[in-house]
Order: structure tokens, then sequence, then C-alpha cells
């Protein structure tokens, strides 16, 4: 432990592609513990809380809970490559062992092929027409768990699940998720929110997705 810490003082221009990787996976594995032992904190002080504060502690957990079950590591991988998604909701790894979010592209050869959005640096992503998807999984945060929240995400950093409801076509601005008791309560706010347009989607445990567009 104490060489990976050393290793984190360092610049990043004097560390080996090793020592990189190394140190990716140390942050990775640091970052769950934190949230792990933040989860077990507000536990052990729910169980200690007199009964009048009970629902603050409780909610803290919650809070914490939350956070603990958006880490998309705990999301199981799907094998082979995606259905033809129509927005960018999706990571995918290919045979090659790289691993990124993805968009299907099609050609004018009528083919098409999932290529990475962002390209590295001195790679031509043109490779990837040839290159077979192993396994994807869906981006962003893990789908919170139901409860008695209203969430709001920009598009882009939004449960992949739920942007692949969407029926805009690439206009997107916020996703909102809304408990299925409070629907009626919140859509005079959800289509006042200054949009162009706004469209509604169930999910099976009766919450309800909403999807706001500039156009």
């Amino acid at each position: 432990m104490n060489q990976l810490e050393k290793l984190a003082e360092r610049k990043e221009s004097s560390l080996t592609d090793m020592e990189r990787a190394l140190l990716a996976e140390f942050t990775k594995i640091c970052k769950k513990v934190a949230i792990a032992d933040s989860l077990a904190r507000e536990v052990h002080a729910l169980l200690s809380t007199p009964l009048r504060r009970t629902q603050d502690s409780l909610q803290r957990v919650s809070i914490a809970l939350r956070a603990y079950s958006t880490e998309r590591d705990k999301t199981p991988w799907n094998d082979g490559a995606p259905e033809d998604f129509s927005v960018s909701c999706v990571i995918c790894e290919w045979e090659d062992g790289h691993t990124d979010t993805a968009s299907m592209h099609h050609y004018t050869d009528r083919t098409s092929a999932w290529i990475p959005n962002t390209p590295r640096q001195g790679e031509n992503t043109s490779l990837y027409r040839g290159l077979r998807v192993t396994r994807w999984r869906w981006a962003g945060p893990a789908v919170p768990v139901p409860d008695s929240s209203v969430r709001i995400w920009k598009w882009c950093e939004a449960p992949g699940e739920l942007r692949f409801l969407s029926d805009h076509g690439g206009d997107e601005d916020w996703v909102c998720l809304v408990p299925k008791e409070m629907v009626d309560d919140y859509l005079p706010f959800i289509y006042s929110l200054g949009v162009c347009r706004v469209s509604n989607h169930s999910l099976t445990d009766g919450r309800k997705v909403f999807i706001g567009a500039h156009a």
C-alpha cells in the first residue's frame, strides 16, 4: 500500500504505462472502499440513533445506499454485441480488449459497426469495423432502486437504460425519474421546465421516466 501511495504522488509524465494502469485500478478500489465505508458508517449510526432522530438517520443511509448502488461495476455484462440502439447509451468491449462507450455507425455500403464515441489518440477507429464486440453493458450510472426520490440527470450523465427510452432523436437535454406515487404531483413541474418537448415512458415497477428535448 505504501508503494502505491508513493506512486500516486509522482508526476503523471514520469509513470510507465504499467504504473498508470496499476494506479488507475488502485484509484478505483479506493473509491469503492470509500463508498462502502460511508454506507457502513451511516448504518452503524442508525443503530445507535435515538428514536426521535431515526428519520434523519434513515435519510442519510438512503443517500449513502444510492451512492453505493450507482456503481456501474456491479451491473453484469451481456455477451455478444448489443442490438442496434439509436443513441450512445452502451459500453462495448472489443475482442482486442479495449472498452469504450460506443455508437452504431451505418455506412453507405449498407454495413454497420460499433465505433468508440471518443477516438483514441493515434488509433484509426475504422479498424473497429472488423472487430467483434465480445460483450456490452449500459453506460452511465445504474438505475436507482425504487424509493421516494425524484431524480434529474443531464442527458449525458443519465443511466443508459433510461436514455435508450428516448424517441427525440438526438435533441435530448435531461432525464427525470419519478416514483409512481408522485407522478401526478410532478406532471405540472415536469412540463414547465421550458423545453420544446417532453416525452414520458413507464417502467415495469410503475415509475415514470420523463425526457426533455430542445427541439
